[in-house]
């Protein structure tokens, strides 16, 4: 099933202005504004089942916590929940695809805080001075 089909913008079908990308071009403000219309006029989740219904590929548009919701981002691992000096919760952190995912007291997984490495990088040097960073 076509798209305008499913939009019910039946009149776009053979409509031989629109039969070439070109066509489709030089007419993609009268397209673009009849397909948002119609997109407009009903929920993402009712598009949703109609356009998977209609075996057109198809996903919503997500915000930040349903995108740690979605069940696919729990299936493939996407996000750890790891805990971090400051949060009485959880944060997620993104895992890299390829990559063994981050687990709480991983070095990879954990945030520093505010001055925890001072001495490793600086090298107990006066910072007082400038002298780390070639200042005078």
């Amino acid at each position: 099933m076509s798209l305008c089909v499913v939009l019910d913008l039946e009149d776009f079908v053979g409509d031989p202005r629109l039969d070439s990308p070109q066509g489709r071009f030089e007419h993609r403000d009268e397209v673009n504004h009849r397909v948002a219309e119609a997109f407009a006029a009903q929920t993402a989740r009712y598009w949703s089942e109609r356009l998977t219904e209609s075996g057109l590929q198809n996903e919503q548009v997500l915000d930040y916590l349903e995108f740690l919701d979605h069940p696919h981002v729990a299936a493939t691992g996407a996000v750890s929940w790891l805990t971090q000096p400051g949060f009485d919760a959880p944060v997620p952190m993104p895992n890299l695809p390829g990559a063994p995912p981050l687990a709480d007291g991983s070095p990879l997984a954990h945030a520093p805080e505010l001055g925890e490495h001072d001495e490793e990088i600086l090298g107990g040097g006066d910072r007082s001075s400038g002298e780390e960073s070639g200042q005078s």
